[in-house]
């Protein structure tokens, strides 16, 4: 999922004794000339990229309480675009987009536990390019020419979408998927069955639209984050309950940095983890960047 801004977050379940504190914990920090983006979770295991000193990118690996450190695989070229899931055993698993010069990109998996990297062939494709991809214990949702697809093994692949994702997720049975254009972003969600459909637009031509970021599926929320743009950069947390027949959108009640990305543990949470500071230009501060927790968990009004 590949992203512009360098505010990432990640939604995780508190822990039941943890007590309540009144300013958001920083939970690591990381050189903010690498430029970590593009943040993915699944239980413990997280992944982001990172920017090298020689120009390259690396898949950045971090489990439980470890120390985050690059997988042993070649490096990217462009900032590599992860998402964490469940292998059909239940271990995680990653899956991203790996391109070559002047050829066509494939699906890969890299797995923490045997440190190997394998390209998933059965959605590799000779004329065509795939990105954007998530997986969910074996299924792989992921964009090419002529619109978004979902592989489930033993089940071939079918179209979701007719539009191209520029990010995607899944969760059991569900799938979630963002568009984006220059006058507006786009949330679909569907299921594994059936096509996705619409269920927010966000319009970024005027003062005080709405562009939205890549969207992340826990057991009975999508959540994705809306920056407003005009005036002051502010972000805020949308989500849409799926188990409602007619999906409402609910926004968070606290404001956050600008530029905020979402990603998930495949938890409902309201718990909120995101990498300062605000890089929405493009251009990141100096200092490190904090991977922080914000307090009070996130409420919706």
């Amino acid at each position: 999922m590949r992203r512009v801004s360098v505010v990432l977050a990640l939604l995780l379940i508190a822990p039941a004794c943890a007590a309540p504190v009144s300013a958001d914990d920083t939970l690591l920090t990381r050189p903010a000339a690498a430029v970590p983006v593009n943040l993915s979770a699944y239980g413990t295991t997280m992944a982001w990229s990172e920017k090298s000193a020689d120009g390259t990118y690396r898949l950045i690996v971090r489990t439980g309480d470890g120390a985050p450190a690059a997988a042993p695989i070649p490096a990217f070229d462009a900032a590599v675009d992860p998402d964490v899931g469940p292998a059909p055993g239940g271990d995680p698993v990653i899956v991203y987009s790996r391109c070559t010069a002047g050829a066509a990109c494939d699906v890969w998996r890299y797995t923490p536990a045997t440190d190997t990297e394998r390209r998933i062939a059965a959605v590799a494709s000779r004329r065509a390019s795939e990105t954007a991809p998530s997986t969910y214990q074996g299924a792989v949702l992921y964009a090419k020419t002529g619109g978004t697809y979902l592989y489930r093994p033993g089940r071939g692949t079918r179209r979701i979408s007719t539009a191209r994702a520029a990010a995607t997720d899944l969760s059991p049975f569900r799938t979630a998927m963002l568009t984006r254009g220059e006058e507006r972003t786009v949330i679909r969600m569907g299921t594994w069955r059936r096509a996705a459909k619409v269920i927010a637009t966000g319009t970024a031509a005027d003062a005080g639209g709405e562009r939205f970021g890549a969207p992340v599926v826990t057991r009975y929320f999508v959540y994705w984050r809306s920056n407003v743009t005009g005036g002051d950069e502010i972000s805020s947390v949308l989500r849409v309950n799926i188990r409602r027949a007619v999906p409402a959108v609910e926004r968070s009640t606290r404001t956050l940095p600008a530029g905020l990305d979402l990603a998930v543990a495949q938890r409902p949470s309201r718990l909120l983890w995101y990498f300062d500071p605000d890089g929405l230009t493009g251009l990141v501060l100096p200092g490190d960047t904090a991977l922080k927790a914000t307090v009070p968990a996130l409420t919706f009004g």
